[in-house]
């Protein structure tokens, strides 16, 4: 092994950057991630993307060390050091992968946070409490109402006592002109509740940034861990053949 400037070298100089911007930009998706499910969801505490956003800030992490030490490999000409990359960046390839593809059937999955949801619903017992002021807000900046449709709210304490949704469920013109009985008898149905309230649920529309995020973390993942994969394969390959 010479320490060269050869093509090989170059190549594992620039693949050693491209692995550190890849951490980079795992961190920054995570992060995104992670910020979109606070924008929307944090009065819930659902905690969504905790779990695989601090596994891609470890794998980030990884990477990073991986990239050291495959730097320090070409720099010292130590056959160990390349051995311990090899492993390394095989162990995470396979890892960054497995992330991946959890991030993208997260992003379209969406049992868990929906029965979340549905179980916070029965907290709203009445007007002006925490529970209460967390949906409010929920229905009036996202302009839906209950978590798939309107008629959840039959299904808690509230609606089937009161029949009607919460107030924050109610058209603004609607509430505006008829504050008390906006929402007079919308449960278990009515003909013309779209007129009256939000009909719509609000899981869709809260889910949307973090659905988006989660799912370009997957992709970059998925990416990302086919060129590691040939660039250990490559590695392998240089180291047992002597080449650098």
């Amino acid at each position: 092994m010479t320490p060269s400037a050869s093509p090989w070298t170059r190549f594992f100089y620039i693949s050693h950057i491209f692995t550190c911007f890849a951490a980079v930009a795992y961190i920054l998706c995570a992060h995104l991630s992670s910020h979109a499910e606070k924008s929307t969801l944090e009065e819930f505490n659902l905690k969504i993307t905790a779990t695989i956003t601090l596994l891609w800030y470890i794998a980030a992490t990884f990477l990073i060390t991986a990239s050291i030490i495959g730097f320090l490999a070409q720099r010292l000409n130590k056959p160990s050091l390349w051995i311990v990359f090899c492993i390394l960046m095989s162990i995470l390839a396979v890892v960054e992968f497995g992330l991946a593809v959890s991030a993208l059937a997260k992003a379209g999955s969406h049992h868990s946070p929906k029965n979340a949801l549905l179980a916070q619903m029965d907290e709203y017992v009445k007007e002006n409490t925490e529970p209460a002021f967390r949906w409010d807000k929920l229905h009036t900046t996202y302009k839906c109402c209950g978590v798939e449709s309107y008629k959840d709210w039959q299904d808690v304490q509230y609606g089937r006592t009161t029949l009607r949704t919460p107030k924050s469920c109610c058209l603004p013109e609607k509430r505006k002109a008829d504050p008390m009985y906006c929402n007079l008898n919308v449960l278990p149905e009515h003909d013309q509740a779209d007129e009256m309230i939000y009909t719509r649920g609000c899981l869709e529309e809260v889910m949307k940034s973090v659905d988006f995020h989660m799912a370009l973390m997957g992709y970059i993942g998925i990416v990302v861990s086919l060129v590691h994969f040939v660039l250990v394969s490559l590695s392998c390959f240089l180291v047992i053949t002597k080449k650098v």
